[in-house]
């Protein structure tokens, strides 16, 4: 039997060193995997983690985005109610300016083209499309109604380059620096300047521009200022005045033309006007 193994030794020397070496190499690979299978149980472990942070933070997401709903529903609401009383106040301060604008186109017969800028919560632009004006309102949006003779462009009136003809007048309302989009605080005095200088490009020759503007005592800044004699002088100059006529609000519901013009106003607490004026180009 020894001589047997001394004889076969020699050929089956290559045959051990070859399974030594897949051994070891197999025993390499059992390692490689041990450390693979490790590592993927961590990236695993990680993932379930990650998972119920996730679920976590969805949660709270979720929580966080209801709140915030809910919250801004709430300011919602109030900037609603907010308007409605701001809106009251401009209606109440304004219920003259409709039949006020009518008068003052008196001798431009429909259906002549007119401009109308500003925010008609009056319902002017409505009037005058029903006396037969062809009525362009600027920033009118969804303030204007529905009606044949009316055609509402939402744009910066100081930027706009006007209609396609001439305008025969040009009535600019008490809110007309807010139209096209919100006026930066301090800028409001600038906004109007450039506006009523646009409409020297708006009407024709000879056209007419009517303004109506908030009047008291003392100029307010803001969306919805106040003008004084000062203010008014100031932003008609290039215009030449052919009327003016001025609407005090006594009481709660009682308004009334002041036959004197701005000169004969005695102001109270209670007191507050309304100034329409109509001018042209020189």
């Amino acid at each position: 039997m020894q001589a047997l193994k001394r004889a076969l030794r020699p050929a089956l020397q290559p045959a051990a060193v070859r399974y030594h070496a897949a051994r070891a190499q197999m025993n390499g690979i059992d390692q490689r995997t041990q450390v693979i299978n490790d590592q993927v149980s961590v990236l695993l472990q990680r993932l379930l983690e990650l998972e119920v942070q996730l679920r976590t933070d969805a949660r709270v997401l979720g929580e966080f985005s209801s709140t915030t709903r809910r919250v801004v529903s709430k300011i919602e609401r109030r900037f609603d109610d907010m308007s409605e009383v701001v809106a009251g106040e401009r209606l109440a301060s304004r219920v003259v300016e409709a039949p006020a604008v009518i008068a003052s186109l008196a001798g431009i017969d429909p259906p002549a083209p007119v401009l109308l800028v500003g925010r008609d919560s009056n319902g002017v632009a409505l009037a005058l499309g029903s006396l037969g004006y062809a009525v362009t309102a600027l920033d009118g949006g969804s303030s204007v109604p529905s009606h044949p003779r009316l055609t509402a462009v939402v744009a910066p009136p100081d930027q706009w380059s006007g209609g396609p003809e001439p305008f025969a007048a040009a009535v600019l309302l008490s809110d007309f620096a807010r139209a096209g989009g919100a006026v930066e605080p301090g800028d409001e005095a600038g906004v109007e300047a450039r506006i009523i200088g646009r409409a020297h490009d708006w009407v024709a020759p000879g056209g007419r521009l009517v303004l109506t503007v908030s009047y008291g005592p003392q100029a307010t800044p803001g969306p919805d200022r106040i003008f004084d004699d000062e203010q008014i002088t100031k932003i008609l100059a290039g215009w030449q005045v052919t009327a003016e006529q001025v609407y005090l609000r006594r009481g709660e519901a009682v308004w009334e033309p002041a036959s004197g013009g701005r000169s004969s106003v005695e102001w109270s607490s209670s007191t507050s006007g309304l100034v329409l004026v109509v001018a042209t180009a020189p």
